[in-house]
């Protein structure tokens, strides 16, 4: 199986985007052998198709070198996919990531910070997206929301069958995977691109409608896409609940 990266980075001249595994190098430390250089189109989106068995049960990074050296790393201990190898019949799973920057709320992501006591069966210390289950024609979006209240969750929504068609009603409820993401995997067969998208909050308990994300709306619009290839979009960030009747999301 391929894993097929794909990332958004408006690199200056000369400079050159990355992927490297297991622990992160460090700035101006120069390349480890194995990096795997990417390929870009001239407008800031990156991409590169690597073999499955690399990124195996290993956290990968996106680094910035120019002539092999380091010059920028991302925030965190990286990007991690379990359960890659495990999926059959999926020619290629398709990753759109995102470079990983300091978050706005940054105490959600600091060692002071602690889950609520009732949440501990959720919230472990492997905040990755998991497609253990991963099937051909499928897509899977994933969120990080560090900022939501213990009586809320999030839930996609858009502007296609699939998704709600932007009725909060039928909006797609997602699963809270570790302290600050969450994710909801469906079938890809009948979708139609490109997609427009958002992420609302809803009630925990009664999956009732609470607020729309407050940004303009998200698009996503894959280049390639072969029968059998699987979709993943990490790093999505919700921004905030905008507690309001204003939806100019049609």
């Amino acid at each position: 199986m391929i894993i097929s990266l794909h990332v958004e980075y408006n690199a200056q001249w000369g400079a050159q985007l990355y992927v490297t595994t297991g622990i992160k190098p460090k700035f101006a430390q120069k390349l480890p052998k194995d990096a795997i250089e990417m390929d870009n189109d001239g407008r800031g989106n990156w991409f590169v198709d690597v073999d499955a068995k690399r990124l195996t049960n290993t956290p990968y990074h996106y680094v910035l070198a120019y002539q092999r050296r380091v010059v920028r790393n991302e925030f965190g201990n990286g990007h991690f996919i379990a359960g890659i190898t495990e999926a059959e019949g999926v020619p290629t799973l398709r990753v759109w990531d995102s470079w990983r920057r300091l978050p706005q709320i940054r105490s959600f992501f600091s060692l002071a910070f602690r889950p609520h006591k009732r949440d501990k069966s959720i919230m472990h210390d492997q905040p990755f997206p998991a497609v253990d289950m991963l099937d051909p024609d499928q897509f899977t979006m994933v969120c990080e929301a560090g900022n939501l209240k213990d009586e809320w969750e999030l839930a996609l929504i858009g502007n296609v069958p699939e998704l709600g068609a932007w009725q909060p009603e039928n909006a797609l409820i997602m699963q809270q995977i570790s302290r600050n993401l969450w994710s909801v995997s469906f079938s890809r067969i009948t979708l139609k691109f490109p997609l427009r998208f958002k992420f609302i909050v809803v009630s925990r308990r009664t999956h009732q409608f609470v607020a729309w994300e407050d940004c303009t709306n998200r698009f996503f619009e894959p280049s390639v896409l072969d029968p059998g290839d699987s979709l993943l979009i990490c790093n999505q960030r919700f921004t905030r609940p905008a507690f309001d009747d204003k939806n100019d999301n049609r």
